[in-house]
């Protein structure tokens, strides 16, 4: 099982470091967060120097009872097939793959790097009554789009939990993650009230 380190390198539990699985692929410059499911960093993706968000499952994927849980890399690729050359609003998917770490597999993606504040957090700081109306409103229109892009692609994403919505300093939404099994629950459904009962909340 991987070990939270708040560094860049987090280690297995024989001392490995996550980063020497990656090889030449990715080089972890900062340890962001302590997710759900997994652990997520900054890096630098070394063919092309392109800044990206690595998420990085905590367990291996035989820990996962369920085979819809097991494998989560079939949704991502699915996702980033689906969403072509995407939207403003949503954070593209660069690529989906597993990686070894003493042993056992891993799933990881890499998404484009998104610098912000998460809704929560702005939420918390009274970022909406501080900006006024019209920034707020340009803000729900943002991540309306966005949603409706997804919902159109085949993409219900039911689980997305304000932790999971970036705001730039310049006020940019961007939707960071999107693409797990739940999600493609809604491929035959028209409705969008799963979008209503998240912007009611």
């Amino acid at each position: 099982k991987i070990k939270q380190l708040r560094t860049a390198h987090a280690v297995d539990e024989a001392g490995r470091p996550v980063g020497q699985a990656f090889g030449r692929r990715f080089a972890l410059i900062e340890f962001v967060k302590y997710g759900t499911e997994h652990l997520i960093f900054k890096a630098k993706r070394l063919e092309d120097g392109q800044w990206v968000t690595l998420r990085v499952r905590q367990r291996p994927d035989e820990a996962y009872e369920l085979p819809l849980e097991r494998d989560e890399q079939p949704y991502a690729l699915r996702a980033q097939r689906a969403l072509g050359s995407g939207h403003p609003n949503v954070a593209q998917i660069l690529e989906a793959g597993h990686v070894t770490i003493k042993g056992a597999r891993y799933g990881y993606q890499a998404l484009e790097w998104v610098e912000g504040r998460n809704l929560w957090d702005v939420l918390q700081e009274h970022g909406f009554e501080e900006r006024g109306l019209r920034w707020s409103l340009d803000i729900l229109r943002q991540l309306t789009d966005g949603l409706i892009f997804l919902h159109e692609h085949g993409i219900g994403p039911t689980h997305i939990g304000l932790d999971n919505i970036l705001i730039s300093e310049e006020g940019r939404v961007k939707i960071i993650n999107y693409f797990g099994p739940k999600a493609w629950t809604y491929l035959a459904t028209p409705s969008l009230d799963w979008l209503y009962d998240l912007l009611s909340r």
